[in-house]
């Protein structure tokens, strides 16, 4: 009983605690012409903030689950965002005081084992206009009985965050992320370490509603980064429960920790 108490506390930690403050902070509101937003400057750096702070992060090993394995999860992330963010919206004429320096992500994360050394992962979150639907392949390239797990890993992340303060706003942005990892099995811990580069593109839309039907303007942009990571995964035998412990640190200046608690078969 007391495990599955703890396992009611983990879950009301994960989700409700990063729920009630995950918000994009852009609010059109907060802009005297908020047109300005649309700068060559500015989409570009707005575009690579969420894009890579919103990326799918898989909290996995190199170790595939097998046909029958899988794993269900409640992932919190907490990330850095880059100071060229501020920058961004200071040109843009944003008032008020400056935003916090972290978004906390919240997400429920799936993966499921295909084949012997390839998995399956998708993640979601449905949060305050803000829609993330990530996806991932694992492909397990080495993997001798004793030694080093390798493997290639690959995620594609949709991000759609809308706001309305007057005027509406909407940025939607695609990340894509090939990374290697590394790890090594042991009786309760697989530990890890791999590289990977984040590439964002996304668009701004701006609706204006000054006449019928309301004038939109967008621009895109671009951005990404290198980004280093390290992790645990550490399950409880025969019980099913998984915690996964990972930091990373990105050269875009968007670095993030983070923890995914479920079950893993």
């Amino acid at each position: 009983m007391r495990i599955f108490r703890l396992g009611w506390v983990l879950a009301f930690v994960f989700t409700g605690a990063p729920v009630a403050a995950a918000t994009i902070p852009l609010d059109p509101g907060q802009f005297a012409d908020p047109t300005a937003l649309l700068d060559a400057e500015v989409v570009p750096a707005l575009v690579k903030t969420i894009g890579l702070a919103t990326d799918h992060r898989a909290y996995e090993s190199a170790t595939p689950y097998g046909m029958k394995g899988v794993d269900i999860g409640l992932e919190a992330s907490l990330v850095k965002l880059p100071e060229d963010f501020q920058r961004a919206l200071a040109t843009a004429g944003a008032a008020g005081s400056s935003q916090a320096p972290f978004l906390p992500v919240p997400r429920l994360n799936i993966h499921k084992g295909i084949a012997q050394n390839l998995d399956l992962g998708f993640s979601i979150l449905w949060l305050q206009g803000l829609r993330l639907y990530g996806y991932e392949a694992k492909l397990a390239v080495a993997q001798p009985e004793e030694g080093l797990t390798w493997a290639l890993r690959l995620s594609l992340t949709h991000a759609n965050f809308s706001a309305e303060n007057g005027v509406k706003l909407q940025l939607l942005t695609n990340t894509v992320t090939p990374g290697l990892l590394v790890s090594r099995k042991l009786d309760f811990a697989d530990p890890y370490l791999g590289v990977a580069y984040q590439y964002a593109i996304g668009k701004l839309i701006l609706t204006v509603p000054v006449a019928d039907p309301a004038p939109e303007y967008s621009m895109t942009g671009k951005g990404g980064g290198f980004l280093a990571f390290t992790g645990v995964a550490l399950k409880l035998p025969g019980m099913g429960f998984k915690l996964s412990l990972e930091g990373s640190y990105s050269s875009a200046s968007a670095s993030a920790l983070g923890a995914k608690f479920g079950l893993s078969f």
